[in-house]
C-alpha cells in the first residue's frame, strides 16, 4: 500500500502503467464517488470548525447553512468529474490518442486526489487565520469575515494552494492520458496543464 501511494505521488506515469490494463468507468466512478465523500467530509469538518469561532447563534446559523449545501457538494464534485472527463478526453482524442472513454473517466478521478489535499489544508488555513484575527469579537458577519480573508496574506496562502494542487493535477493527468491513450508527452502535458488551469481560473 504505501509503495503504491509513493509511486503515485513521485511517479504518476509508473503508477498507471501499473494499472493501464485495468483502468474503467466503474473503477472510476467508484474512486470518484470516494473522493466526493471524503472532500465533502473534510469541507464539513473544516466549516463546523470555522463556525465555532464565533457567537453561539452566528455559529449555529452558519452551521445550519453548510449542513443543507452538503449533499449538493456531493453531487456538485460527481458533475465536474463527469465534465473534466470529457474534456479530457477530447483533449486526449485532439492529440490523436486513442483508448477508451472508460479509462478517461477513471484517469480524472485519480487526477481529483490532489482536490481532497487543497481542501483539507484550506480548511486549516481558514481556521488559523479566522482564529489569528479574532473574528469571534467582529461585527458578527461570518461571510464578512470569510470574504475578507480572501486578501492580504491569507489571500495569498488560498492561492497557493490552488495553483500548488493544479500542478500535481497537470502532472497526474498528463501520466494518465500517455498511458491510457497512447499520446505523445507533448499533447499530455498540453491538456493536463490547459483543464488544471482552467479549473483554478473558474473556481
Amino acid at each position: 500500500m504505501r509503495a503504491t501511494v509513493r509511486t503515485f505521488l513521485f511517479r504518476p506515469r509508473e503508477f498507471f502503467e501499473g494499472r493501464a490494463d485495468r483502468l474503467s468507468g466503474v473503477r472510476g466512478a467508484a474512486l470518484a464517488l470516494v473522493l466526493a465523500l471524503v472532500t465533502t467530509a473534510v469541507i464539513a469538518l473544516s466549516l463546523w470548525a470555522f463556525s465555532t469561532l464565533f457567537d453561539a447563534e452566528v455559529g449555529t446559523a452558519v452551521w445550519g447553512s453548510v449542513v443543507g449545501a452538503l449533499p449538493l457538494l456531493v453531487l456538485a464534485f460527481l458533475a465536474l468529474w463527469v465534465a473534466l472527463a470529457v474534456v479530457l478526453h477530447v483533449g486526449a482524442w485532439l492529440g490523436r490518442g486513442d483508448g477508451r472513454f472508460g479509462a478517461t473517466l477513471e484517469v480524472t478521478a485519480w487526477g481529483m486526489v490532489p482536490l481532497v489535499a487543497v481542501a483539507a489544508l484550506a480548511g486549516l488555513a481558514l481556521v488559523a487565520f479566522t482564529n489569528a484575527t479574532e473574528f469571534p469579537a467582529s461585527s458578527g458577519t461570518p461571510l464578512a469575515d470569510a470574504r475578507s480573508l480572501q486578501r492580504g496574506l491569507t489571500g495569498l496562502t488560498f492561492l497557493l494552494l490552488q495553483i500548488g494542487g493544479a500542478v500535481w493535477q497537470a502532472v497526474v493527468w498528463a501520466a494518465g492520458l500517455r498511458v491510457a491513450h497512447g499520446i505523445s508527452r507533448r499533447a499530455a502535458v498540453v491538456v493536463g496543464v490547459l483543464v488544471a488551469t482552467a479549473l483554478v481560473l473558474l473556481s
